[in-house]
Formats: C-alpha cells, structure tokens, sequence
C-alpha cells in the first residue's frame, strides 16, 4: 500500500485455535504452517491462506517447565516438511497432509540432555542433509540425511574447563567438561570455496565444516546462564557474532589450504 486506511489495514482471517508459542508461521505456496502447544500436544498447523484449516499433526508433548510454547518454525524443503519439537524429536512430514515419514530424537541418539529452557533451533537443510545440534559430551552437531534421517556426518563434541555454574556460581573445583546446544538457529554459508554452518552454543560461538562434519573453530563467551540467544550474521567477508552479556564482536574469515583462520577485527558492549 502506499498509505494505510483510516483504522489500518482490513482484517482478513485469524484464528485462535493454535495454542501457545514463540515460533514464527512460514508461507509455502498457497498454504501456512505454524506450531503451537495445545493441552499435552505439541502440534504442527496448516492451513490454506483464506485460514482454513488443512491439516494438524502431533509431533510430540509439550514441554511443561518455564516457559511453555512452541519453541520452532517448520522448515520446507524439496516437497517435505521438517520440525523439531522442545524435547529433541525431529520429525519429517508430507506437506500435503501431514502425515509421517519419519522421525528421530537427537538427544535420545546422540547421548544429550536437554537445556534448561528446552532446544529451540529451527532446522537447516543443506542440499540433501538436515542440520541439528544436540551438544553433550558424544558430539556437538551433526548431519542427517533428509530423507531418511539417517545419520550422515558428527562433529567432535565442545571440550572446555568449567570454572562455574549456571547463575555465575563458582564449582568447587575447575573441571573438564563439553558444552549444550544454544537457543538460536545456526546458519550456513560459503567462505572461498568452503561452506561453514556457524552459530552459538551454551557457552561458545563456533564454525563448522558443513562437507567433512568438522568442529574447525570455537569460542569460549562467559555467559552467566549459559543463553547466548543470537544467530551470527555474514557481511562481506566477515562473521559477526553477538550475546547479551559480552557485547558484539566482528572476525574477519581468510580461508587457507586446511584450515581457517579468524582475525577480530573489533569488539564492542551494546
């Protein structure tokens, strides 16, 4: 529009049968998915764009602890439909009706706990792989192939001294331990001829290998509860990684033959 009407734009449809969340609705073609927790059910929503309803189907319980509600969008990709519920089930969905192709939990495979306000990432595809991250102490994140939900590739898991507890306790003696999956999405992207998935865990930033399944970079963030909630940005040749307790820093990436090298190139408190 180039203006808005008297009182705003005309309401076309809404509907409140939806339940409760924090995920965000994607537009595929003609039709809308959303999630949403209704009763004990954790749902997955389509509906035409007139706000009909298509379809729903279960994927999963709700998660009961603070804060309840849907956690993740729907991911769409090569006429299928993926989505990860707040207790680590990743189902795979015929975007048609609903229907099930497959499943699987990565906390229950890969040996993880949940984090403490339940895994929240909204699922990458990359080519013919699905992106999930469930942290602990067998691996970090990992590739599963998108039609089968096999496993494909897993990173060595994030190794670091912990020196404190969540609520910047101290522990009663330093020890060795690996780190949780973070709360945002990670993203994929090129950098020279390689392609990296990037993005936050409980206490780190990293950079993976998106083709060989390897943990190339990390970056240990003090973060007090162990929430760093924000995706990392590309610019030009560079990755910006933000948190709220540490402010945002700015690396420059130079790949070479083997390896990658991260310069910062400033930090700022914001």
């Amino acid at each position: 529009l180039g203006s808005w009407p008297e009182g705003g734009p005309a309401l076309v449809w809404k509907t409140d049968r939806v339940g409760r969340g924090y995920s965000s609705p994607i537009i595929v073609e003609d039709t809308l998915y959303i999630t949403g927790d209704v009763g004990e059910d954790h749902l997955v929503f389509a509906f035409n764009l007139d706000g009909t309803l298509k379809w729903k189907t279960t994927n999963g319980r709700v998660w009961e602890k603070p804060w309840g509600g849907a956690r993740t969008s729907c991911t769409y990709d090569d006429g299928r439909l993926y989505q990860m519920n707040a207790h680590g089930r990743v189902v795979c969905l015929d975007p048609n009706d609903g229907k099930e192709i497959w499943s699987v939990n990565i906390l229950e495979r890969f040996g993880a706990k949940n984090i403490t306000w339940a895994v929240s990432e909204c699922l990458v595809i990359d080519r013919d792989r699905l992106i999930v991250t469930p942290g602990g102490p067998k691996t970090f994140m990992a590739a599963l192939d998108k039609g089968s939900g096999e496993t494909v590739w897993t990173t060595d898991p994030i190794r670091f001294t912990r020196t404190f507890r969540p609520g910047n306790k101290p522990v009663d003696s330093p020890h060795k331990d690996t780190d949780k999956a973070g709360y945002a999405s990670p993203i994929l992207f090129q950098c020279g001829s390689r392609r990296l998935v990037a993005g936050c865990a409980g206490l780190h930033h990293f950079l993976v290998d998106a083709d060989a399944g390897e943990l190339i970079w990390t970056q240990y963030i003090r973060a007090g509860w162990e929430v760093i909630a924000n995706m990392p940005i590309v610019y030009r040749d560079s990755i910006i990684f933000s948190s709220a307790r540490t402010g945002c820093e700015r690396f420059r990436l130079s790949p070479r033959p083997g390896r990658l090298e991260p310069e910062k190139l400033w930090e700022t408190r914001v």
